[in-house]
C-alpha cells in the first residue's frame, strides 16, 4: 500500500525547467512560504506571455487536471471573443507580452471606439509594439507602479497616447500622427505641436524624470527625433 504521502511524489529537481503547457517551473517555494494550507509543493511558474505564477505540483503534474498557463489563455480568448476587431488566437499569441500587447488594444479601442478597420489596428500595433519610446515608457511606468511611487490620482507615469499634430490644430487620428508619451507629460504638452512644447521647455528651462528625453537617456537610448 503506498502512503499518502508517497501518493505522486515526484523530486523537486524532477521538474525544474520541465515545460507544462506555457509554464516552466523555475523555483520550488520554501515549505514555510507555501500558501495551500497542506503545504504542498508550490512552483514558482514563467508562463509564456512574459507573468510568473505560483502553481501547486499537483496541478502541473496531476491527471485529472493540469494547469497550463497563467491564465492568459482564458483572458486572450475573452479579448477575441469581445473585441469588434476580427481577431483570432494566432494573432493574438504572435505577441509574446500579453499584457504589452493588452495595453496598446485598450488604447486603441479607447481612442478608436468604433473602428474595424484591421488594416490600421495591424499599423498600430506593429509600429507601438516594438517601438523603443512607446517601450522604454511602457517599462518605466511598470517599474514604478509596482514599487507604489506613484499614489496620485492622475497616475504620472502611464504611457499616455498623444496627436503629434493636435487634433484642434488639423491633426488626425493616423499612426502616422500618434506618439505615446508619460501622462504628465501629455497634459502638459496638451494642444501644442512638439516643436513649440520643445521651445517651451527650452524657454522655461522645464525638466522632469517623467519627459520622455530623459527616459530614454536613462535607459540610454537615443533620442527619437520629435
Amino acid at each position: 500500500m503506498v502512503s499518502k504521502k508517497g501518493m505522486g511524489a515526484l523530486n523537486p529537481l524532477d521538474i525544474i525547467n520541465k515545460r507544462f503547457g506555457k509554464l516552466v517551473a523555475v523555483e520550488l517555494i520554501p515549505e514555510d512560504k507555501r500558501k495551500n494550507k497542506n503545504k504542498n509543493r508550490e512552483w514558482l511558474c514563467q508562463c509564456d506571455c512574459g507573468n510568473t505564477v505560483v502553481v501547486e505540483q499537483r496541478n502541473l503534474t496531476g491527471v485529472k487536471y493540469q494547469q497550463h498557463s497563467c491564465g492568459c489563455i482564458r483572458e486572450k480568448a475573452h479579448l477575441v471573443a469581445t473585441s469588434k476587431m476580427p481577431l483570432t488566437m494566432e494573432y493574438v499569441e504572435k505577441f509574446n507580452d500579453f499584457k504589452k500587447y493588452a495595453f496598446l488594444h485598450k488604447t486603441f479601442v479607447k481612442f478608436n471606439k468604433d473602428c474595424t478597420d484591421f488594416q490600421f489596428y495591424s499599423e498600430f500595433m506593429d509600429k507601438f509594439y516594438n517601438e523603443k519610446q512607446f517601450t522604454a515608457v511602457y517599462n518605466n511606468w511598470n517599474n514604478k507602479y509596482k514599487t507604489n511611487i506613484n499614489n496620485t490620482f492622475y497616475n504620472w507615469y502611464k504611457p499616455s497616447l498623444d496627436h503629434i499634430l493636435p487634433k484642434s490644430k488639423g491633426g488626425k487620428n493616423e499612426v502616422s500622427n500618434y506618439q505615446f508619451l508619460t501622462v504628465f507629460e501629455n497634459l502638459g504638452k496638451r494642444d501644442m505641436t512638439n516643436d513649440e512644447w520643445n521651445i517651451f521647455l527650452g524657454d522655461t528651462n522645464t525638466q522632469s524624470d517623467l519627459f520622455v528625453i530623459n527616459i530614454l537617456k536613462k535607459e540610454g537610448l537615443d533620442i527619437v527625433a520629435r
